[in-house]
């Protein structure tokens, strides 16, 4: 088989993430409903345990004749400081292998941070991390403003998103040489970053968790529709 395909990766440490993938899976196969093509296959990849990294992987799909036409990878246990062998590798695959091949990215969670990370911006632990009245770590959605006007170039529904924040490590700089501040939130300055040349963008929370607004999954939507459509066209899709 040989064309393109839609890659969805899952950088999970313990267990892999079965509910997000299912809710990225019913999104694409609903897109299957709208568009008047074909969509592409759907390749998966876990960095965790592979032992040929993402650049091998790529590789071995490319000697099919296949080719990535859209990316998203989800979030992780894992955490950027505890200097993991497979995180370094992934990042730098990610790198140079999707992200300044000009192949569209969308990196949730731990991928937003990871991305922030390989362009020289700063992650580290929640300096003073919401607790519930019992002291453990926050779960909790929270509203997401749109501030890039790329974004609003592909997600016109809404300025406003609803993912539910999960994590104890965050942004807390960017690297204005090569990223831009994408969106915020009330307690995560830094909740989405997208990247000044290429179309590659990130948001912290767990956009792909459900919510009554939909925003989330409609998100996710309308960044698929815009690479997917985008196959035959000369330019970035956003």
């Amino acid at each position: 088989m040989s064309g393109p395909y839609f890659l969805l990766i899952d950088p999970y440490l313990k267990t892999p993430a079965e509910s997000a993938i299912n809710t990225i899976l019913e999104i694409y196969s609903n897109l299957g409903r709208e568009l008047d093509f074909p969509l592409p296959t759907i390749q998966f990849f876990f960095p965790s345990v592979s032992n040929i990294g993402l650049e091998g992987f790529l590789t071995s799909l490319s000697s099919r004749g296949m080719y990535p036409i859209s990316v998203i990878s989800l979030g992780s246990y894992a955490n950027l400081t505890d200097s993991v062998n497979w995180v370094t590798k992934f990042g730098i695959d990610l790198k140079s292998n999707i992200i300044e091949k000009g192949i569209p990215f969308l990196g949730i969670c731990f991928s937003h941070q990871l991305f922030a990370h390989v362009y020289g911006s700063g992650v580290g632990y929640l300096r003073n991390p919401p607790q519930d009245a019992e002291g453990k770590k926050f779960h909790r959605f929270r509203s997401i403003e749109i501030l890039h006007p790329r974004l609003k170039n592909f997600y016109s529904n809404s300025q406003e998103i609803i993912g539910h924040a999960r994590h104890e490590q965050e942004v807390y700089n960017i690297n204005l040489n090569e990223l831009e501040l994408a969106c915020t939130a009330k307690d995560s300055p830094f909740e989405g970053l997208i990247h000044r040349k290429f179309p590659a963008l990130s948001i912290q929370s767990h956009i792909e968790t459900f919510h009554e607004s939909n925003t989330g999954y409609k998100f996710i939507g309308a960044f698929l529709r815009s690479t997917l459509t985008s196959i035959h066209s000369n330019s970035y899709p956003f």
